[in-house]
């Protein structure tokens, strides 16, 4: 996060013509607010989700039940009656966040311990696997926008629809081409999800966006969003390494 907060300000400064404003980026390096980096929230969540997950992975190892309530129903209760009595605005922000998305941590992690996929692939294995992706995903996405409370429910239907994808019996150059692209970007995903913070941010969408949107087909701007996003994150990945190896990190 750091080396893409870096590396995006000096953009900023050098190309954009920014002035930083020391007040506003300091807790914006913890990624306690959103002026540069508009999606950095995700740290100080995946920060605070990590220790919850250290507290409770006993109790989510006990049994399917246990999981469910320690894992989903006392966490999300839990946050929603501290938001409704923090009022400072970047902790109230941040257990918003862990009510709406450390349940779908949960659900990973509940998932993979008790074979939940294994067990509903026993009453599904008979159906055609890419009719399966189909269905989770126009699912997902329809389930999601008319009610956006449930991820921890849309999140291990689509990754079931897509891990159906990925071991389909009937994989065609279509499907074996979404794949490795789904597998590409994924290993790239931490740093699209920061490097994509540029599109939006004030002090630079401009210089950005009309790069982005040179189209007036959105399918096309995604396209051509992703491959930029992509390759700039390669190369960060490139970087990454090299600055880790130079610190001894790696």
């Amino acid at each position: 996060y750091w080396i893409v907060f870096i590396i995006l300000l000096l953009f900023a400064c050098v190309i954009c013509g920014y002035k930083p404003d020391l007040i506003v980026l300091l807790p914006e390096i913890l990624g306690l607010a959103n002026d540069f980096m508009k999606f950095c929230w995700y740290v100080p969540f995946y920060a605070v989700a990590l220790i919850v997950m250290f507290l409770i992975y006993k109790l989510l190892d006990r049994s399917l039940v246990c999981a469910i309530v320690s894992g989903l129903v006392f966490p999300t209760v839990l946050f929603l009656v501290l938001e409704m009595v923090i009022s400072f605005k970047i902790l109230a922000d941040l257990v918003n966040d862990l009510k709406h998305y450390f349940p779908c941590i949960a659900v990973g992690y509940i998932c993979n311990k008790y074979n939940i996929f294994g067990v509903i692939h026993r009453y599904t294995y008979r159906i055609n696997q890419s009719i399966l992706f189909a269905v989770a995903f126009a699912l997902t996405f329809a389930s999601r926008y008319y009610i956006r409370a449930f991820d921890f429910i849309y999140s291990p239907i689509i990754v079931y629809g897509i891990a159906n994808l990925c071991d389909s019996k009937y994989r065609c150059k279509m499907i074996l081409t979404l794949q490795m692209v789904l597998k590409k970007l994924g290993m790239q995903a931490t740093n699209i999800w920061f490097i994509h913070c540029a599109i939006f941010c004030n002090a630079t969408r401009t210089y950005i966006q009309p790069y982005i949107y040179l189209s007036s087909n959105a399918l096309i701007n995604l396209l051509v969003a992703l491959f930029s996003l992509y390759v700039c994150s390669s190369i960060l990945t490139v970087l990454d390494k090299c600055i880790l190896r130079k610190i001894g990190l790696n």
